[in-house]
C-alpha cells in the first residue's frame, strides 16, 4: 500500500486534495506533531555520525514536505536542520510517539523521486 494514499503536507498548510479518512488522520498527525514525541533511533547516530539526535529531531519538527507511505502508520519527510542541511527522515507512528528510524544529509535521490512523486498526486 506504498504511497496510494500519499499525502503531502507543507508545514501548518493544508493541502487541496485529500484522499480518504486515514490520510485526514495522519495529516493530522503532521500538523499536530507538537502533542507527540519524537524519538531518534540510535542507529541513525551509528550509521550516520554527523547526525546528532537534536539535528534529526528539530528536522523531523520542522519538515518541509511530508509524504505519508503507509497511511497512520509510516511517514518521509524532509527538511533542514539548525545548520542549514537539508536531511531526509523515515518514521514511524508509535503509541509513544514518532521514532525516526532513518535519516541521511542530504537526501538521496530515491527520497526525492519519491516527494516530488507525491506532490504530483496532490
Amino acid at each position: 500500500m506504498a504511497l496510494s494514499c500519499a499525502v503531502i503536507a507543507r508545514m501548518h498548510e493544508v493541502p487541496s486534495k485529500i484522499c480518504g479518512k486515514a490520510c485526514m488522520t495522519i495529516l493530522s498527525y503532521s500538523l499536530r506533531y507538537n502533542s507527540f514525541v519524537v524519538i531518534v533511533h540510535p542507529r541513525v547516530g551509528q550509521r550516520h555520525p554527523e547526525l546528532m539526535p537534536q539535528d534529526v529531531t528539530w528536522a523531523w519538527e520542522h519538515f518541509l514536505y511530508a509524504a505519508v507511505r503507509i497511511p497512520g502508520e509510516r511517514e518521509l519527510r524532509t527538511g533542514f536542520d539548525q545548520r542549514g542541511r537539508e536531511m531526509g527522515m523515515v518514521g514511524v507512528l508509535t503509541e509513544n510517539g514518532w521514532l525516526v528510524y532513518h535519516a541521511m544529509i542530504p537526501p538521496s535521490k530515491k527520497t526525492r523521486m519519491e516527494i516530488e512523486w507525491a506532490l504530483r498526486r496532490k
